[in-house]
């Protein structure tokens, strides 16, 4: 780390510089990228840009959140992606989707190629499979092992669980060691 440190910095010294990070939500994990990263930021003259679906708490990094598109850029991104769709429905669907690009695309991948009834596959979205794989993934990717357990106890009993229940309690103790944390 301090040769890296020291080589980048002395580089980064020499001129102007842009880094460009993307997903950086996949690394606020680990401690190396992290480190590398406020280095970055308060050592050298560099301008990052980082990209993220979560926060990046780094020092003197301003932040600007994104929502989705604008109505006329996902008008266009649908109409690019080639769907097929009503503007009844081409509307219904720039609304579950909050007009996110990445699910704009996970939406036109499922519609495309497929014989699929185009209006329920927009109305029950959050449960197509590559969808709800994508939703799955970002949102669970950093539950500690003993709060995925607890979401995925949750998810078999698919109704409101009482935490305070005995028999929960009982199958808390039962769980591995691992997952105790």
């Amino acid at each position: 780390m301090a040769l890296c440190s020291n080589t980048c910095g002395a580089a980064l010294n020499q001129r102007p510089a842009l880094l460009c990070f993307d997903d950086v939500h996949l690394a606020l994990a680990d401690a190396t990228i992290m480190s590398v990263l406020r280095f970055l930021s308060a050592s050298t003259p560099a301008t990052l840009l980082l990209t993220s679906r979560e926060d990046v708490m780094l020092p003197a990094l301003a932040q600007v959140n994104l929502a989705g598109l604008e109505p006329e850029e996902a008008q266009e991104l649908v109409s690019r992606l080639d769907l097929q769709a009503a503007p009844p429905l081409r509307q219904r669907l720039l609304a579950k989707t909050g007009r996110s690009p990445m699910l704009l695309r996970l939406a036109a991948g499922g519609l495309l190629g497929q014989e699929t009834n185009a209006a329920d596959f927009i109305e029950h979205l959050q449960t197509q499979p590559q969808v709800s794989a994508y939703i799955l993934d970002t949102m669970l990717r950093d539950l500690s092992p003993a709060a995925a357990w607890l979401a995925g106890l949750i998810a078999v009993f698919r109704q409101p669980v009482d935490l305070f229940d005995e028999t929960l309690g009982d199958l808390l103790r039962l769980r591995p060691a691992a997952w105790r944390r």
